[in-house]
């Protein structure tokens, strides 16, 4: 088997470095703004203010864990292959990880504008359904556990 060339290593490390860094300042943000809000309604309940915490950091690191880097590594796959002259490309699955985005619409309600027969059988395997368009929060907290579970 070829080598995998030493650049589209240096290359993925540094976008998966760059994106940890954004997920990190998104995150970042976000939990600072969560403090702020608590701070000004009086400091109230610390158990609801670390689930709040939690779920800002999951929301964050999950969104480029799971969507930008997955797509990000199914390019770099794709790069070693045409590397080794090797047939086959995941370029498509790529792109549709990469448009699979919630676009946010207020607080608690995200929509999902992208579809294709793709995502909808990368979905299908993995035993999630995001046929709806609209989901709040609780929803998409939902789906991401189950894709989080392990299989047997």
């Amino acid at each position: 088997m070829a080598e995998i060339p030493r650049s589209l290593l240096n290359e993925l490390t540094d976008e998966i470095n760059a994106l940890s860094g954004m997920a990190q300042r998104q995150a970042s943000d976000a939990l600072t703004r969560l403090v702020a809000d608590w701070e000004a309604s009086g400091n109230g309940d610390i158990a609801a203010l670390r689930e709040a915490a939690y779920e800002v950091i999951e929301t964050a690191c999950g969104y480029y864990a799971d969507t930008v880097a997955a797509g990000r590594a199914a390019e770099f796959y794709d790069a070693v292959r045409k590397a080794q002259d090797a047939p086959g490309k995941y370029a498509a699955v790529a792109e549709s990880l990469r448009n699979m985005t919630g676009h946010r619409l207020d607080a608690n309600v995200y929509h999902f504008d992208y579809r294709i027969d793709l995502t909808d059988a990368l979905c299908s395997c993995v035993g999630i359904d995001l046929s709806r368009q609209v989901m709040t929060k609780s929803q998409m907290n939902n789906v991401m556990s189950v894709v989080k579970k392990p299989r047997s």
